[in-house]
């Protein structure tokens, strides 16, 4: 009888740890195909005054700036966000970002040093 409710014990015990291993689903983040993260949403405009370029990262997956009338599209893939100019190949790219202060703060790292955007609300 013992033995019984140890067979019993253990396979109860595999069937629930391989249940629940089923549950798992990727997220997002950890995906490689692209997805838009809302935290990106919205207008932008350059920390630097004098550069003054605001950018958009539209929910339909849009992108724009100001600076040079630069239109394409964007995406956060592998972790890093994703710009696809069309019209300048050469200037596409993914690069590194971080979100600060209640996700106002958007710094991505380029030309060697941290660009950073401020929210426009």
């Amino acid at each position: 009888m013992k033995k019984q409710l140890m067979i019993i014990g253990i396979t109860f015990v595999i069937l629930i740890v391989g249940i629940s291993g089923c549950t798992e689903q990727d997220s997002d983040e950890n995906n490689n195909e692209g997805y838009l993260d809302s935290r990106f949403f919205g207008d932008w405009k350059h920390a630097d005054a004098e550069y003054g370029a605001n950018i958009t990262f539209s929910s339909d997956g849009r992108y724009y700036t100001t600076a040079l009338g630069w239109i394409g599209t964007w995406e956060v893939k592998n972790g890093e966000i994703c710009i696809t100019l069309p019209d300048y190949p050469g200037l596409s790219s993914c690069t590194d970002f971080t979100f600060s202060n209640n996700n106002k703060t958007l710094t991505r790292p380029l030309a060697g040093k941290d660009t950073i955007y401020h929210k426009i609300e």
